[in-house]
């Protein structure tokens, strides 16, 4: 069976747009019954002005592809709550801002705001969120193998270091759960029913068109198959071909900008390294031509050390009687030098 590839952010869209197929993939990812599933507005780029990739302020403008919903789910003990379920997608992993910044969004959203009751008072409570990232690339290599990530809150005794089981909405309002999809850990792994789910990003399975990609529907649960034909759908859907296309161009773009500016950045390395290799080039210099001063003084200390050692000599010879002639022969010196010399100290 031909189906559309899901990490593409168009056919992604579409697929979520099923409230059954989303309800499905969102039960089996959350490990919650979800009652209601209610689907807000979301970002969705296809492309980008590429002049807009010289102005510093261009990932600003840069959308992770984003999905919200508002879901009537009911814990174990049957009770039902609401929770805000968020879904980013990315092909690229670039920067945790992106997610961080709408992740505060959500946070501070007076539409995710309710009015509960906590001994006797009275006031207004977050909804819990759980945060879903469908990531193309691998965070870290310690991640290798695993598809699913599962980040879950824990309340500690401070004291006693055991764990307390208990809800609470002062905690649930600041502290959320979340759940990474690691999509390239997704090949070959298929030992539950929600790895044969995800199995549906393996891009392992890509065709030679990598827009298309081919699963058999019976390796699917049949609970998850309105999942795979949702999918299979999509390859017909009007205009998801031309926006997947689209896709890659901005995908090329991105990727060669990324190039360049890693090639910018190796340039600016190798002229600070060259920098660095002058400077030391230079103070090597100084030190030799320091060395070379210093070599120099102690040439001329040693020199007019001799030379007053040699006049001493000559003065003691002298005022000794010994004939100038004998002087000037055993010295090396001539007679005019001695007499200089001779001037010299009687002054």
């Amino acid at each position: 069976m031909k189906i559309a590839n899901p990490i593409y952010d168009v056919v992604f869209k579409y697929l979520m747009e099923d409230a059954k197929v989303a309800k499905l993939i969102l039960s089996a990812l959350t490990q919650l019954e979800i009652v209601e599933l209610e689907f807000h507005p979301q970002e969705f780029i296809a492309n980008v002005d590429t002049e807009s990739l010289d102005d510093e302020n261009w990932l600003s403008r840069f959308k992770v592809y984003r999905l919200d919903f508002i879901a009537k789910v009911l814990s174990k003990d049957g009770e039902e709550r609401l929770v805000i379920i968020e879904i980013q997608k990315s092909k690229v992993f670039t920067t945790p801002l992106r997610f961080r910044i709408y992740l505060g969004n959500q946070l501070i959203n007076k539409n995710h705001f309710l009015e509960v009751e906590n001994n006797g008072k009275r006031f207004k409570a977050g909804l819990p969120i759980i945060s879903i990232y469908f990531l193309g690339e691998t965070i870290n290599d310690s991640f290798d193998g695993v598809p699913v990530i599962r980040i879950r809150k824990e309340i500690i005794n401070g004291y006693t270091g055991d764990r307390l089981f208990v809800e609470d909405h002062f905690i649930n309002s600041l502290y959320h759960e979340g759940i990474i999809v690691n999509i390239p850990a997704l090949k070959k792994n298929r030992r539950d029913e929600i790895e044969i789910l995800l199995s549906i990003f393996d891009q392992e399975n890509k065709d030679s068109n990598q827009h298309i990609m081919n699963v058999n529907e019976v390796d699917f649960p049949e609970k998850y198959r309105p999942v795979v034909k949702r999918l299979q759908s999509a390859v017909q859907a009007p205009d998801i071909e031309s926006y997947m296309r689209m896709e890659d161009v901005f995908q090329a773009e991105m990727d060669a900008f990324y190039d360049a500016l890693k090639e910018a950045n190796l340039q600016i390395e190798k002229a600070d390294l060259k920098r660095q290799e002058s400077e030391l080039l230079r103070q090597k210099a100084d030190l030799q031509k320091e060395e070379a001063d210093l070599q120099r003084q102690e040439s001329d200390r040693l020199k007019q050390e001799a030379i007053r050692k040699q006049e001493a000599a000559v003065v003691l010879l002298v005022n000794s009687g010994v004939d100038k002639v004998l002087i000037s022969e055993t010295l090396q010196i001539s007679i005019d030098s001695i007499n200089q010399i001779v001037e010299r100290h009687a002054e």
